[in-house]
């Protein structure tokens, strides 16, 4: 075969034409040597394997010794290709089957054929042949390989064949792979119309063509498109606004008279640099490249913070980019003052270190830990350990002793409410903080953590995803301020832990374990990765929600069932530090029950799937009414006319229910009895576009069904409220000032587009705030699209399902 260059065609400078004379082909030779003929290419595979690395050898130079070649390499090389391709594999089974037969030859022919036959897949099962060249002369127009099987039958494929590369360059190919296809791959999933259909439109008039065919959005990945320039747009931009404007603006264009384009015009012909402007841009590529990279090394130029530039290739000039330079603000500021006094630079870089500038290096979460006043912290558990009983001191004394000797160590309180957990709680954060150690304490639910000094919810604390399984982690990544708190903590605290799944706790442990072993090796095999960890709650409470579960995965699903709980030391808190007189037979009778040692009905019991009927006392309950509701609420709140707007009688009283009809009835009775005029507010309801095709959510979906649903930790579409109604967060917006889920206010004033209101409970009692409407999502859903509610986070709490305060 030959090629020329052929000047005709173009006519002008440009980029080279060939002209190609005869016909490229495969040359394969036989499957063995002639006589006196070294094996080489196939025959390698099937002749004399037992010298098979010496032949190799001597198929570069019959001097194999000359050769400065690793005999070990060339083994393995031998060895991945019998391991891993298929091709070689069958050209094994070729010299197999001649060794144990002694079969003769394997014969293939080469047919002239005008019209090339259909392109065959690979088979499935093994396949053995050899292709020896025969005569091809100047008729030959296609090539049919005719294969010989195992079962002796012929199998006719194309020259086309996607294994023809890989049986060409087995290297290249390691496993065999197909080198290419005959079409172009994904062509039936192009946005064009046929041909034959923009002809039938034209002649029916259709010669509007914004009216045919299907639009196609082109995405932000497709080079030069609107999506792609606004994407690159907006990234430059945001660079800008946080590092700020550009201090060096750089322009860099092509140059024709470059070194590199006049070595290869010399050495293969052409006027003028502009002849080739397809070698212009691939110089100016690279230089601009190696250029970029200078210019981020720091070489020219102090290192830069941000780098931003744009190529233009134009048709009618040279190709050119600009480039902007972001620098460090505090290099250009040492820069400045370097010249004018020495005694500036030495204040400036040698004084002593302060919280302000550490805050600003982005570290706040473990400066936070270290900022408590020591001397404060040491008071505060002096009062605190004084008042402690005898069952608080002998958890109190092992802990410190588990800290002490950082054996690690996994504990357990149990208590019922009352008992002293928090209590306990505060006097081990005071007693750490006041020698310097670092505390995490965070508890399950929001309003559990407000009790916590420092407290907060696991799941913000810890990166805990919202739906965990057997295998979830800590969105926690390495090096990160997080990741450098937990490996300085010396006590975790989680509080109300039997209300959480085992698999957060589970969670937890897997990522301490991999986080803390990149420091010390041992941490894998230790629970939380060695750290100390104190679990509190009361099994008798709030178990685990798994929804639409039975009483067998409730308890699945609860602390006691994980793996961790073995490794746990159990304690025990049993003296109520804060019931009254009073309510002593109440107390006991509520333990009872808890226990499971409460009395039930021996005759005539009915019986029930998830347990027995107890005996309730008639002191306990409530007379039957024909408005039970209105009885309901004036047990729970005697005398509400008179106290509404006491906030310790709010805060002391609440109605427990499991059903939501329930707490509506309630609470629109109770709110009725309000002597203020009543507002309601109604919510905006949507679902993403992209969860529904066609845009055809509104059709599916009307804003009526939307407004009827009702999730669960998400107010519903209509909101009515009086000024002196008590309310509950829904939502935590600000823990550090006691706005989290399950905070109880009361509202003081009702305007058009916010809500004012005052905090009841925690550090920040007696605070008016602002709530404003935000956008609201479950967490969990089995409707088939993304439902969004925007609605003020809060609802009516006289009556609810769930307690929100601990104890």
């Amino acid at each position: 075969m030959g090629a020329t260059v052929d000047q005709s065609v173009t006519g002008t400078a440009g980029p080279f034409s060939y002209r190609v004379h005869g016909q490229i082909i495969h040359r394969i030779g036989s499957l063995l040597p002639n006589n006196g003929k070294l094996p080489e290419y196939l025959q390698l595979y099937i002749f004399d394997t037992g010298n098979e690395l010496e032949n190799r050898k001597k198929a570069f130079t019959k001097d194999a010794s000359t050769l400065a070649l690793a005999d070990a390499i060339i083994l393995e090389l031998i060895k991945m290709l019998d391991n891993h391709n298929h091709l070689a594999r069958t050209f094994r089974h070729a010299r197999d089957r001649i060794q144990d037969a002694a079969v003769s030859q394997f014969k293939i022919t080469l047919v002239s054929q005008p019209n090339r036959g259909r392109q065959y897949d690979l088979p499935t099962a093994s396949e053995i042949g050899g292709l020896v060249v025969g005569d091809i002369t100047a008729s030959t127009v296609g090539r049919d390989i005719v294969v010989e099987l195992k079962s002796s039958s012929l199998q006719r494929i194309s020259d086309l064949h996607p294994l023809m590369m890989s049986l060409q360059y087995p290297l290249l190919f390691p496993y065999g792979e197909p080198g290419y296809h005959e079409r172009l791959p994904y062509e039936e999933e192009a946005g064009a119309e046929l041909y034959n259909n923009v002809c039938d439109a034209v002649e029916n008039g259709d010669a509007d063509a914004t009216q045919l065919g299907k639009k196609v959005i082109l995405p932000s990945s497709f080079t030069a498109g609107p999506r792609y320039m606004a994407e690159k747009y907006q990234d430059a931009m945001a660079i800008c606004r946080w590092y700020g404007n550009p201090h060096l603006f750089i322009t860099v264009t092509a140059n024709p008279n470059w070194v590199e384009l006049k070595y290869h015009l010399d050495a293969y012909g052409g006027e003028s640099g502009n002849s080739r402007p397809d070698l212009e841009c691939r110089i100016f590529k690279i230089k601009l490249d190696e250029m970029i990279s200078d210019f981020k090394k720091g070489i020219y130029f102090p290192k830069p913070d941000a780098v931003v530039y744009t190529t233009e290739f134009q048709k009618r000039g040279l190709p050119h980019a600009y480039i902007l330079l972001c620098s460090t603000l505090c290099l250009s500021w040492i820069n400045s003052l370097r010249s004018t006094s020495r005694q500036w630079l030495i204040t400036l870089i040698c004084q002593d270190r302060n919280n302000p500038f550490l805050s600003e290096i982005n570290d706040t979460v473990l400066q936070q830990e270290l900022n408590y006043d020591v001397q404060k912290e040491a008071e505060t558990h002096g009062i605190l350990f004084d008042a402690m009983n005898q069952d608080q001191r002998i958890v109190y004394n092992a802990f410190l002793e588990s800290i002490r000797d950082q054996s690690g160590r996994l504990f357990f309180v149990y208590g019922a409410g009352g008992t002293g957990k928090t209590y306990l709680y505060r006097t081990l954060i005071a007693s750490l903080r006041s020698t310097g150690k670092v505390v995490i304490p965070v508890a399950t639910a929001g309003i559990a953590a407000l009790l916590l000094p420092g407290g907060r919810t696991a799941h913000s604390r810890f990166k805990l995803p919202l739906t965990l399984d057997d295998h979830s982690m800590c969105n926690i990544h390495r090096g990160s301020s997080l990741a450098t708190l937990l490996s300085k903590a010396d006590l975790i605290i989680w509080d109300e832990a039997p209300m959480a799944h085992r698999h957060a706790f589970e969670t937890l442990d897997r990522s301490l374990r991999d986080l803390l072993s990149h420091e010390d090796p041992l941490s894998a095999d230790k629970p939380f990765g060695g750290k100390t960890v104190l679990l509190g709650g009361d099994f008798r409470q709030i178990l685990p929600v798994v929804p639409h579960g039975k009483r067998s995965d409730t308890v699945l699903a609860s602390l006691s069932k994980s793996y961790l709980w073995n490794l746990a030391k159990v304690f025990t808190l049993s003296i109520n530090m804060r019931l009254r007189q009073e309510d002593k037979d109440f107390a006991k009778w509520i333990l009872e029950v808890g226990d499971g040692d409460a009395e039930t009905i021996d005759s005539h019991k009915v019986k029930h799937d998830d347990g027995d009927q107890i005996i309730v006392d008639e002191s306990f309950l409530i007379p039957k009414s024909d408005f039970p509701h209105e009885v309901l609420a004036s047990a729970a709140y005697p005398n509400f006319l008179h106290n509404y707007r006491n906030k310790d009688y709010l805060r002391e009283r609440a109605v427990l229910t499991p059903t939501n009809s329930t707490i509506h009835e309630v609470n629109s009775y109770l709110l009725s009895q309000v002597p203020s005029q009543a507002r309601e507010y109604l919510s905006s309801d949507s679902v993403e576009v992209e969860a529904t095709p066609d845009d055809d959510w509104t059709r599916n979906y009307p804003q009526e069904y939307l407004n009827s649903l009702e999730f669960p930790g998400l107010p519903n579409h209509r909101l009515c409220l009086k000024v002196g109604a008590p309310v509950m967060m829904l939502r935590n917006l600000n823990q550090d000032h006691g706005l989290c889920n399950g905070t109880r206010m009361v509202v003081s004033k009702l305007d058009d587009r916010i809500i004012e209101v005052e905090i009841m409970t925690g550090s920040e009692a007696g605070e008016r705030i602002l709530l404003p409407r935000i956008q609201l999502s479950p967490t969990d859903t089995i409707h088939p699209f993304t439902f969004r509610r925007r609605q003020y986070p809060g609802q009516l709490y006289v009556a609810m399902s769930r307690v929100t305060t601990p104890g």
